[in-house]
């Protein structure tokens, strides 16, 4: 999106805010301040340098349901980062703005609110709703089906995952963390429309020249690593993930078969590197 088109405006108590959607400016003032008061406060996700909730703003628009990531930084060398411009909220906020742009699924960017005295930068987009992320949709909601209407849901999630990759190749984006807890799916039933995969953390996506060989598989590989383990979702599944991926993205037609087998030895690497940190990470833990 043109740099043209953003808002840098004035909060308040040192709060300064980013904005592509110049309409929300009055319903933001109180934000920093009052969130736990406001309609739909909820917590989705905490940690020690990371905070993610859920609120509606209100506006001449009208209420506009939001998900706001909070971002501290500790130390002097993330706060030396983040005055020279690599803030990580800062770079999600762009990539987001940049995605959206180009037609990659994603939530809408609504503002970057950023304080240096506080230290820390607040993302909000907006709140994709009926979404839940494809790591719970592939082991817990899709088992729930009937088998018949288990085969054309999966068809249809297939095809949009298909899509959004592509669409990320198409516009020169990689992300080195394409795995199913970064991916949203809304609608994910079929019951009201078809389900769609939406990019969620956006902290590994980044813009880069198109790659070759076995590069260009990387988020493939990725994502493939996060999904084979669950038996809702078969080889068959993914190797119709790789047919309609190659069929939209102009490769050779047979190709995708030398992909599948190059992604599924990649990936199975991958699921041993990560046990194996997980196990160094464990050792010596005594509870």
């Amino acid at each position: 999106m043109p740099s043209s088109r953003m808002q840098r405006v004035d909060l308040g108590d040192g709060w300064k805010a980013t904005l592509p959607v110049p309409e929300v400016r009055e319903a933001l003032i109180g934000l920093p301040a009052h969130r736990e008061a406001m309609p739909g406060y909820s917590v989705l996700k905490c940690s020690h340098d990371a905070e993610v909730f859920r609120v509606q703003l209100g506006g001449k628009a009208g209420p506009r349901d939001v998900v706001v990531k909070v971002r501290r930084r500790r130390g002097l060398a993330a706060n030396l980062a983040a005055r020279l411009g690599s803030d990580p909220a800062r770079r999600e906020f762009q990539t987001a703005v940049a995605l959206h742009a180009a037609g990659v699924a994603t939530a809408r960017p609504v503002a970057l609110l950023e304080r240096s005295t506080r230290r820390e930068s607040w993302l909000i987009t907006e709140y994709l709703a009926g979404g839940c992320d494809l790591d719970q949709v592939v082991l817990v909601l899709l088992p729930r089906l009937d088998p018949a209407r288990l085969r054309s849901v999966k068809s249809t999630l297939v095809s949009s995952l298909a899509d959004l990759a592509c669409a990320m190749q198409r516009q020169g984006f990689r992300h080195r963390d394409f795995k199913a807890s970064n991916i949203m799916v809304t609608s994910w039933d079929g019951a009201s429309e078809p389900p769609r995969a939406w990019l969620v953390d956006l902290e590994g996506v980044r813009c880069a020249r198109a790659a070759t060989g076995t590069r260009r598989l990387t988020p493939l590989v990725r994502l493939a690593a996060s999904l084979l383990d669950y038996a809702s979702l078969s080889h068959t599944d993914y190797a119709r993930f790789l047919r309609t991926y190659h069929a939209r993205s102009g490769e050779p037609e047979r190709s995708w078969r030398a992909s599948f087998r190059a992604i599924a030895v990649e990936a199975e690497l991958y699921r041993r590197r990560s046990r194996g940190r997980k196990t160094h990470k464990l050792d010596g833990f005594s509870g």
